[in-house]
């Protein structure tokens, strides 16, 4: 079970770091959205093209909560691989995981609310690899007891 935790940690941080290249991409979106706003004409074209403030702060709250939901996942991950050596990170690693698991749904449902479409890589990598940590850690906690 050490090792699916090991497997499952990587891909963790895998994933973070796939969210934090869309965070980038987003951050810079945000910033053209801003710039853009501060124009009469830019406000115009946004408008003319369906972007509404509503869409655009749902745009900002989402970049946040997928900054810190990857933080958690990288953090999350590399107490995953460390936990091998030091069975007290477990805790950490099923605190950090939980977190972005929470991250990634709430995530989930803001890009749903301002797109109303759903990719199923997001969804993979959001929600089903820190479901398996969690579980590998559950496991890995629960023979460490039986010792």
């Amino acid at each position: 079970m050490k090792d699916f935790l090991k497997i499952t940690s990587v891909l963790l941080i895998i994933s973070a770091v796939v969210s934090f290249i869309v965070v980038a991409i987003a951050g810079v979106t945000c910033i053209n959205v801003i710039m853009a706003r501060s124009t009469a004409e830019g406000a115009a074209v946004l408008e003319n093209n369906g972007v509404t403030q509503g869409m655009t702060t749902y745009l900002y709250i989402s970049t946040a909560v997928l900054f810190v939901t990857s933080l958690c996942k990288l953090l999350g991950g590399i107490f995953g691989v460390k936990s091998e050596k030091d069975p007290g990170l477990l805790n950490r690693v099923l605190i950090l995981s939980l977190l972005g698991l929470a991250g990634s749904v709430f995530y989930e449902v803001l890009s749903y609310l301002s797109s109303a479409t759903m990719s199923p890589l997001s969804l993979v990598m959001g929600v089903a690899v820190p479901i398996a940590v969690i579980y590998a850690a559950l496991m890995v906690k629960k023979s460490f007891g039986k010792r």
